[in-house]
């Protein structure tokens, strides 16, 4: 994992709602899941906006 990429959690209130997974080698996401309760809407696009920072932060190739 630390080789080929990086993995956050989001937490509210000490519950993990929602991760996700960026394949550096691979250049893709491997993962981006959320809670689906209506009270965690935004945290999807917050996830994906960390992963795009800092895979671009490392990279200047396209995540495929």
């Amino acid at each position: 994992m630390t080789e080929r990429g990086k993995g956050w959690v989001y937490e509210v209130e000490n519950r993990i709602v929602g991760f996700t997974i960026v394949d550096v080698k691979g250049k893709n996401i491997w993962a981006l899941f959320v809670d689906p309760l209506p009270e965690f809407k935004g945290i999807g696009s917050k996830l994906h906006e960390i992963i795009h920072n800092w895979f671009f932060s490392k990279h200047n190739e396209t995540i495929g």
